[in-house]
């Protein structure tokens, strides 16, 4: 079966929007699917992500009506191939809506509440993202929801360090956007606390203060699998989340999770970890302190679940039903 993944491209930097669409590729390559980056190639299924054409370019609605009625993003494309008129299959994996999650109305949300109508089957990144399309419309039934899954070649929990119970608890946080979404406050509050050491890998918030934060620059994947493997647990107070990849990197990597309740993350997470109450930070600390033994056993035992495996599965289940 021949399949057109369209994405744009981006490098390995960890944040990527697309770093699961590559890991994707690779495993369904390896599964024995012909792939192709060509929208005008011949192919029996087109798998679109988002709305994304390029980098800074979106399909338009009508690009994605075009590519389905007749399988061409070009009326001459068709002519000049020879072929003749086609309908495409569309499997459509949705990006949560920037509306929800940074309060911005854009182009990509416009498109892709336009063009689920036109989807053969849709993949949701979670529970979360199907429900937050429900409110903006959608009433289909031709879904299944998909958590991400990572590279287990590269996070996985080999050459972990457990905490033992006794010397300060190293915290992990990361974050490739500065948005203020992120959660950086709460991160900067943890800080303050005895018996931690809190140490932050990404772009930082502006104008929230680092106290006692240590900060590291971005960092490709191997990189952030080492920072995690060092460390004891993660924090990821990330609001409206439609499903976090550094989230399932921390999980694969064996740390138990402190999160906020917003978004996928408990969807998740709730096995692994302790619900952050803001109002006092230190109760889920000492919580996910005295918990941190059974959290981590939870995790080895759930941890082919945040695989790129694990995923790929599901998702040639998904092709299938197209």
């Amino acid at each position: 079966m021949k399949i057109c993944l369209y994405y744009k491209t981006i490098d390995d930097i960890t944040g990527g929007a697309n770093s699961f669409i590559r890991n994707l590729e690779l495993f369904l390559r390896s599964s024995g699917f012909d792939i192709s980056h060509e929208l005008d190639d011949d192919y029996d299924v087109l798998f679109l992500n988002g709305a994304n054409k390029a980098p800074g370019k979106f399909f338009s609605y009508n690009n994605i009506y075009r590519l389905r009625r007749t399988g061409y993003s070009n009326p001459l494309k068709r002519v000049v191939s020879g072929r003749k008129k086609k309908t495409v299959k569309i499997l459509y994996r949705l990006d949560g809506l920037r509306k929800v999650y940074a309060n911005i109305e854009n182009k990509m949300d416009e498109i892709q509440l336009k063009a689920i109508k036109l989807a053969d089957h849709i993949i949701f990144q979670s529970k979360f993202s199907c429900d937050i399309f429900r409110q903006f419309g959608y009433g289909g039934n031709n879904f299944t929801i998909i958590h991400n899954g990572v590279d287990d070649k590269i996070f996985n929990m080999t050459g972990k360090n457990m905490w033992n119970g006794k010397d300060p608890l190293k915290v992990a946080s990361c974050s490739w956007s500065n948005n203020i979404a992120k959660g950086h406050r709460i991160i900067s509050e943890l800080s303050l606390l005895d018996g931690v050491d809190v140490s932050f890998v990404g772009n930082w918030a502006k104008g929230v203060p680092l106290n006692c934060v240590n900060i590291k620059s971005p960092a490709h994947q191997s990189e952030i699998a080492k920072f995690f493997k060092e460390s004891h647990i993660f924090i990821f107070p990330s609001l409206n989340e439609s499903c976090s990849n550094v989230l399932l990197e921390a999980l694969a990597c064996g740390l138990p999770v402190l999160y906020e309740d917003s978004g996928s993350n408990k969807e998740i997470a709730r096995d692994y970890g302790v619900k952050i109450d803001s109002g006092n930070l230190a109760n889920a600390l000492k919580e996910a302190k005295d918990g941190y033994l059974t959290f981590s056993e939870n995790i080895k035992r759930d941890v082919y679940k945040f695989s790129i495996k694990h995923a790929g599965e599901k998702y040639i289940e998904a092709i299938a039903k197209v």
